[in-house]
């Protein structure tokens, strides 16, 4: 028994001395691979602003001469809203950018275009897990920043993402249809009273032109979602639904999504697929994505696993993406190497001779648990196919729940 006893843990401080030996050799490799990348990144990081000061932003003048500006965000971290906030009120000013693309659908654009509009109008979108707190901090601030903008430069915000709330699409219809309408309420039945009889109703009768327009896009919304497999599909036919119909060829235009779906160089997400069209933007789009550190993420706990999940309904998650149970980043040392802690940090990664044009650094990543991290398969791309500015967010905090 002895014997046996002795073995087992002569094997266990075996294993245990193997794990620290290959994670060792593994962040040695890593800091001397990482010198080329620390040297281009001192030369080339933008900001480094302390996380609780406003966020002032600059950008090299080729940053300026595109179109499309994508940024890519965690929802649900503290820091989120404020770099959101900070880079369209940047783009407006530098670029006259007039059009904030929105992860919202139609209805919720609608309403929150009223709510910017309208200086006593009350908040009525419910969008996925946002809080009070969140709300004021992005659409807050917005809406403060558009009341002061004179009319020649006010902006409009456009919901590009499927249908979310069909109660609230049930209401908007029955607010601009002229005549009372026995419409569905449930999301089959409105879908298929949308195709079969908007396009009649709208033959018929005579609309203002704002309200035709409105309804058009609802009826070619309601066949998108009909005939998408994916929402990053229904995402891109609705963008090139706009982009013809509304003329934006000639104009410059802000976005802020998820993550994963302003990654260019994945086909099946919603920028790979503009990157991807015929629409001729995809040469000119720009997409910005963050790297955190230390920071705090506001999950609802049941969708984490129990020993995770906090004992009320949400969790304030601790995420650092140079964890290797997170989803460690390969090349995350060489930001920490030059950026700031307690700061967010911007990093131009697509200049000229930039190592991060021949390798997978920065976006590569993987976990020792399988609840995080983008698989990225083809080894034929770099990571500025993916995007080409990054924010490593060091110290963010959560979003408290309501």
């Amino acid at each position: 028994m002895k014997k046996k006893s002795s073995f087992i843990w002569k094997t266990l401080l075996g294993l245990i001395t193997l794990v620290l030996i290959l994670y060792i050799g593994f962040r040695i490799k890593e800091y001397f691979i990482g010198n080329k990348y620390v040297s281009y990144l001192e030369d080339y990081m933008l900001v480094k602003s302390p996380i609780k000061d406003p966020l002032k932003l600059e950008f090299d003048d080729e940053f300026y001469k595109n179109s499309l500006f994508l940024i890519g965000e965690f929802h649900e971290f503290a820091a989120s809203p404020t770099i959101d906030v900070a880079m369209f009120k940047h783009l407006h000013e530098k670029k006259d950018i007039r059009i904030y693309l929105a992860e919202m659908d139609i209805a919720q654009s609608y309403y929150l275009n009223e709510y910017l509009e309208q200086s006593s109008k009350n908040w009525i979108v419910n969008i996925g897990q946002i809080s009070k707190i969140y709300r004021n901090e992005k659409w807050g601030k917005l809406k403060k920043y558009y009341e002061n903008l004179t009319a020649d430069k006010k902006f409009q915000v456009i919901g590009i993402d499927v249908i979310r709330d069909y109660k609230l699409l049930h209401t908007l219809l029955n607010q601009k249809l002229l005549y009372q309408y026995e419409i569905p309420k449930d999301k089959d039945g409105l879908i298929q009273w949308g195709i079969l009889n908007l396009p009649e109703i709208l033959s018929e009768h005579a609309y203002a032109e704002e309200d035709r327009l409105l309804l058009n896009d609802i009826t070619f919304i309601l066949t998108n979602m009909k005939e998408s497999n994916t929402r990053d599909e229904f995402m891109f036919r609705q963008f090139k639904y706009y982009y013809q119909q509304k003329n934006w060829s000639d104009k410059s235009l802000y976005g802020c999504f998820g993550l994963y779906h302003t990654l260019q160089g994945l086909e099946k997400t919603f920028a790979g697929k503009i990157k991807k069209s015929e629409l001729g933007i995809g040469s000119k789009m720009i997409s910005i994505n963050p790297i955190y550190l230390n920071s705090h993420l506001t999950v609802l706990s049941s969708y984490l696993p129990w020993f995770i999940a906090d004992d009320t309904e949400y969790t304030r998650l601790s995420i650092s993406q140079d964890n290797m149970f997170d989803n460690y980043i390969i090349g995350i040392q060489d930001f920490k190497r030059v950026g700031n802690k307690n700061s967010i940090n911007l990093f131009q990664l697509n200049a000229k001779n930039s190592p991060y044009k021949e390798s997978l650094r920065g976006i590569s990543n993987f976990s020792l648990t399988p609840f995080f991290g983008i698989d990225i398969k083809n080894k034929n791309t770099a990571t500025t196919d993916y995007f080409q500015y990054v924010f490593v967010i060091d110290g963010s905090d959560w979003v408290p729940p309501e």
